[in-house]
C-alpha cells in the first residue's frame, strides 16, 4: 500500500469515526500537504487525485500545482485542466467549476462568497455564496482574481492581474480592474 493510500485510508476514518471532525482541520490539512510534496508533473496529479477524498471532484489528468490554496472543498477540475501553483480558491460558500483544458496560471484567486450591505447593523450583512465558471479552455493568467457570480467563456483568456466583476464572452481577452473586453480571438 503507498504512502497516498494510507495518508486516504486514515482521512476518512477520522472522517467516519469522529463527526465533530471540524471542516478547518481538514482544510488546515490539506492546505499543509499541498505544499510539502515536490512541484512537478507527478505530484500535480496526485494532488488532484488525494483531493477528491474530501469531496473535490477532478478529471482525467487533471493537475493541481505546489500551494494551492483551498477555503473549500466545492471544486470541480475538468480533465486536462491546470490550478497553478499558489493560486487560493475560496470554494467554501458556492461551488467553483474549472472546464476541460482550462488553465490557472500561479497566484490566481478565485473568490465565491459575498455580503449584503443594506439593512443589518453594520456593514457587512449576511454571507451569500455565488458560483464561478471557468469553462472549457479558458487560460486565466498571473494574478488574475474572480469574483463572486461571474462565468468566463469557452477559450477566453483573463490578462494578469485583471479584477473579472462580470461574466465573460467565450473568445475574447480580457484586461484591467474591472476586466473589459480589450480583443477578440479567433
Amino acid at each position: 500500500m503507498n504512502l497516498f493510500s494510507k495518508i486516504s485510508n486514515w482521512v476518512r476514518m477520522i472522517g467516519r469515526e469522529c463527526r465533530t471532525f471540524p471542516r478547518h482541520w481538514a482544510l488546515s490539512f490539506v492546505n499543509a500537504l499541498m505544499y510539502m510534496s515536490a512541484d512537478d508533473e507527478v505530484s500535480a496529479i496526485l494532488r488532484a487525485k488525494f483531493l477528491g477524498v474530501f469531496g473535490v471532484k477532478a478529471g482525467y489528468g487533471a493537475m493541481v500545482r505546489q500551494g494551492v490554496r483551498l477555503g473549500g472543498f466545492k471544486l470541480t477540475v475538468g480533465s486536462f485542466a491546470s490550478i497553478g501553483a499558489c493560486c487560493h480558491i475560496d470554494c467554501h460558500d458556492a461551488a467553483v467549476i474549472i472546464g476541460d483544458h482550462a488553465v490557472l496560471s500561479p497566484k490566481v484567486t478565485i473568490v465565491t462568497g459575498t455580503h449584503t450591505t443594506d439593512n443589518h447593523p453594520g456593514r457587512i450583512g449576511p454571507t451569500i455564496g455565488k458560483s464561478v465558471h471557468i469553462e472549457e479552455g479558458a487560460w486565466i493568467c498571473v494574478g488574475a482574481c474572480i469574483l463572486p457570480g461571474v462565468t468566463i467563456g469557452k477559450r477566453s483568456v483573463v490578462a494578469a492581474g485583471s479584477v473579472v466583476t462580470s461574466d465573460v464572452p467565450d473568445n475574447v481577452m480580457v484586461a484591467g480592474v474591472p476586466a473589459k473586453v480589450v480583443k477578440q480571438l479567433d
